[in-house]
């Protein structure tokens, strides 16, 4: 019984912690690649990989514009709307016996006030150490 070509076996399917899903395929030149296929587990991610997994067992080239396929898409949340997810959770979380938020939900409210005056519209991907510390030395400055 003979083994199939490598090329003309079906590749496998991977999911990434992230929630995206790849594959490899092997170029002409024996090099590996990775193919972005979508979100895991979509509809559309796995219509994607069978139509690359016809390609590879008919034999049929992969096209690509480089040696690597796009980025996945990168869905870009503001730094409120990272705010306001957090808070709607702690609301539910930190609550008085009689169901109202407690004390330490109020403290919350507090606490991200400055944050959101300074950097309400900016996309959190960009939000890192640097801009933390601004946001503390605006609460300092507001205490004097």
């Amino acid at each position: 019984m003979s083994e199939q070509p490598k090329s003309k076996r079906l590749p496998y399917i991977r999911h990434s912690r992230w929630g995206t899903a790849y594959t490899y395929v092997r170029d002409p030149d024996g090099t590996r690649r990775q193919i972005y296929l979508g979100k895991a587990d979509s509809t559309a991610s796995w219509r994607r990989y069978y139509e690359i997994g016809a390609k590879v067992t008919a034999g049929e080239l992969i096209p690509h514009r480089d040696r690597h396929e796009p980025e996945p898409p990168k869905q870009s949340f503001t730094v409120e709307e990272v705010v306001r997810t957090f808070l709607k959770d702690a609301r539910k979380k930190y609550r008085n016996p009689d169901g109202s938020p407690d004390g330490e939900f109020d403290s919350f409210v507090q606490a991200v006030k400055p944050l959101l005056k300074l950097y309400r519209d900016l996309p959190a991907s960009q939000f890192g150490s640097v801009k933390l510390e601004e946001v503390r030395d605006s609460m300092r400055v507001g205490e004097s």
